[in-house]
């Protein structure tokens, strides 16, 4: 089994928009920029993305896609701009290999979501 992997992603315009985006496979940048699209701001649980991230791989020309991927999507929470200027937002994404204890957390999430 591919190592667990866990990106956060910060959306920003006068204000910053949070999410952890936990995926059982490497994701490159631009499935990450189009994953936390998906996720309902409502949402701080997790929800499981796994069918649309397949979709957007398919209609950019992934050749691969692993049969057992999972990914799973949560918004952390906003940091709101002391004004209500707007300008066109921006996209960083921070990535961290998982240590064994977390990736052994996040695998029971995956199992758990699956169920």
């Amino acid at each position: 089994m591919a190592q667990v992997k866990k990106y956060w992603v910060e959306e920003w315009s006068q204000d910053t928009r949070h999410y952890e985006i936990t995926s059982n496979y490497e994701l490159d940048s631009e499935t990450l920029e189009a994953t936390y699209y998906h996720v309902d701001m409502d949402n701080t649980e997790g929800e499981d993305i796994t069918e649309e991230v397949i979709e957007d791989m398919e209609d950019r020309g992934y050749e691969t896609i692993p049969k057992d991927l999972k990914v799973i999507v949560k918004f952390t929470g906003t940091e709101y701009g002391d004004d209500t200027q707007f300008s066109s937002g921006e996209f960083a994404v921070r990535t961290d290999v998982v240590s064994e204890n977390l990736q052994k957390l996040a695998e029971e999430e995956i199992e758990e979501e699956q169920e």
